[in-house]
């Protein structure tokens, strides 16, 4: 009984991981953005991509070419390899993520609100900004207090200088968030958990 219990156990939690798409994940490439490490990993079904902090464990297993366990843990899961831990804080694979995670349904296909941010860090590619973005605890976050990747071009960047905008989400398709102005649109590459206390003035 016992046996056949824990076999089911088993079976039900690989046919999760399944279904997520993320089974024996093996890590492809890594580039550090400010404190996190950004993870690119292959998968039986493509590519995906997340964000880790820059710990020393995350560090050991998060070497090209190894081969990881998932587990479901927090909001993104867990990799592990040996006696190393470690959890994943955000994605950059919005639209991936999304069509992995149950969602909710709305009445609106594209439902929007107000979003309001300030600059952290940026790099050649991204631009990073924290702050309020309601709608995306339709991908199980907190919307109160999150730090999201903007691509680092023009219309993103005079979106700073007013630290608001539209935010819209689709249910659908390769882009399921946006910042709209009079500008234009400024589509959200990642989102991730902070990993420092909220500033108190956010």
């Amino acid at each position: 009984m016992a046996l056949a219990c824990a076999k089911t156990a088993r079976e039900v939690k690989e046919s999760t991981l399944e279904q997520l798409g993320i089974v024996s994940p093996k890590v492809i490439g890594v580039v550090e953005r400010g404190p996190y490490l950004h993870a690119r990993f292959q998968l039986r079904t493509g590519e995906i991509d997340f964000l880790f902090p820059g710990t020393e464990p995350c560090r050991r297993i998060l070497r090209p070419g190894a081969i990881l366990g998932y587990s479901k843990a927090g909001t993104f899961g867990r990799m592990s390899l040996g006696e190393d831990r470690c959890d994943a804080v955000g994605t950059m694979s919005l639209a991936r993520w999304r069509d992995r995670i149950a969602r909710r349904q709305m009445a609106s296909p594209a439902p929007t609100d107000t979003a309001r941010f300030r600059e952290q860090w940026r790099d050649e590619e991204y631009i990073f900004v924290r702050g309020r973005f309601p709608l995306v605890n339709l991908m199980g976050l907190s919307s109160y207090d999150i730090l999201v990747a903007l691509p680092n071009v023009p219309i993103c960047q005079r979106l700073l200088q007013r630290g608001e905008a539209t935010i819209q989400y689709a249910r659908a398709g390769p882009k399921p968030y946006r910042l709209i102005s009079s500008g234009g649109q400024c589509i959200l590459a990642g989102i991730a958990m902070p990993l420092r206390k909220s500033p108190s003035d956010l």
